[in-house]
């Protein structure tokens, strides 16, 4: 069920993309443009709140302890594959079929223990903790780690790999 949910949801954003983008193309006029997107951002946050319901009863205050440092906004900012080369992001989309600018992604950790998940605009309710240099957070009844460190340029950024393929996700502290 809860894979259905989810691949509800990554369907609904893809979707909310391909209407987007058809809705951008020439030869339509304003007020259909408007009606497609719409639709589409109804169809992701209905899909958002029916996987995520529920996600914020867990939070935990993380204020006075050592996580309220990963306190704020991660960014999504970078992928490498396996091997650790970088992917050209706005490539990596199109192979994906997805529009490049719904690959805006991050986070808001609040000190309480929720945070929101914010793709392609539509946010997403959720909790986080952290453990040491590791920060869990938890939608839709699913739970991601992220490992957190401190970058060359002394940036602070927290990524994931993808089981499936091996890529690695970079998501950098911005506030």
């Amino acid at each position: 069920m809860k894979k259905t949910k989810y691949l509800a949801l990554v369907l609904a954003a893809v979707a909310l993309a391909a209407m987007l983008s058809l809705a951008a193309c020439g030869g339509q006029q304003q007020s259909e443009e408007a009606a497609v997107e719409e639709q589409a951002t109804e169809a992701v946050q209905s899909a958002v709140d029916e996987a995520t319901a529920g996600t914020t009863a867990d939070a935990q205050s993380v204020a006075g302890t050592e996580a309220e440092q990963y306190v704020g906004t991660w960014e999504f900012t970078s992928m490498t594959d396996a091997e650790g080369n970088p992917i050209d992001l706005e490539e990596y989309a199109k192979a994906q079929g997805v529009d490049p600018s719904a690959m805006k992604f991050s986070y808001e950790l609040a000190v309480d223990g929720t945070a929101a998940g914010i793709v392609a605009g539509v946010s997403s309710p959720a909790t986080w903790t952290a453990t040491g240099d590791v920060i869990t957070i938890t939608a839709g009844g699913q739970s991601v780690d992220y490992q957190v460190a401190t970058m060359q340029d002394g940036s602070v950024a927290m990524s994931v790999v993808d089981p499936n393929t091996g890529n690695i996700s970079y998501l950098v502290k911005t506030a």
